[in-house]
């Protein structure tokens, strides 16, 4: 990993902290791959008082997670699963039935049968009971 200061920008941003470019032996900009990611936002820039960098329009650029208006990050992932519906149920609810008699008796409101195989919603667990 190098630690990288380019010429003309602060040492440590307002809370003491370093500033650098953080780059592995192979050449990736961690900084980047975070904001690639959507697990970062582009600060401590010309944006924010400080000086512009080198990379700042880049940095801008590759930018997908948000900033919330308390200054916490909101993720990629936050944001989409907040905006995604609940997945489909995928279960194999039928299963905990080792028989139809059992499935009969169920109290948790699950379909009784019978089940047609010609249906496809059903042929799963059609199959389940009648093998």
């Amino acid at each position: 990993m190098t630690l990288e200061l380019p010429a003309g920008e602060n040492h440590h941003d307002q809370y003491g902290r370093l500033i650098r470019y953080v780059t592995t032996t192979t050449g990736v900009d961690l900084g980047l791959l975070q904001l690639q990611a959507g697990h970062a936002v582009a600060r401590y820039d010309s944006t924010d008082g400080y000086p512009a960098h080198p990379r700042e329009a880049d940095y801008h650029a590759a930018q997908l997670a948000s900033l919330s208006p308390d200054g916490t990050v909101t993720t990629v992932t936050c944001e989409a699963a907040a905006a995604a519906p609940p997945p489909a149920p995928t279960d194999r609810w039928w299963e905990q039935y080792s028989s139809c008699t059992k499935l009969k008796k169920n109290t948790v409101g699950h379909p009784t049968g019978p089940f047609n195989h010609n249906d496809p919603t059903q042929t799963e667990p059609y199959d389940w009971f009648a093998n």
